[in-house]
């Protein structure tokens, strides 16, 4: 049985974002961490959010992150705004610059 990775930090979790945490967790080993990004436009749903008008360029990102069993222990859906994003992405794993 698993147990639930929040349960691990509580009061970390309720005051920091959950990514930049998830490394320092006794007993957690990461096996693959993947983010997707996705260009595109704000749908009826992402309009919704405060600046963001219909049609707005947006880019969609879903980030998962799994154990080295295989179960997801993070997934997050996240919607940028189209105007302000910037991509720097290490090309070569292990990389020391």
């Amino acid at each position: 049985m698993h147990k639930w990775v929040h349960d691990l930090a509580r009061d970390d979790f309720a005051s920091h974002a959950a990514l930049p945490l998830l490394p320092h967790l006794t007993g957690v080993t990461i096996g693959r961490a993947r983010q997707t990004m996705v260009i595109g436009t704000a749908d009826l749903e992402a309009s919704y959010h405060p600046k963001l008008a219909l049609n707005a360029p947006t880019a969609e990102a879903r980030c998962v992150v799994t154990d080295d069993t295989g179960v997801a222990i993070y997934v997050a859906d996240i919607i940028y705004r189209g105007d302000c994003i910037k991509f720097d992405i290490e090309l070569l794993q292990n990389s020391s610059s």
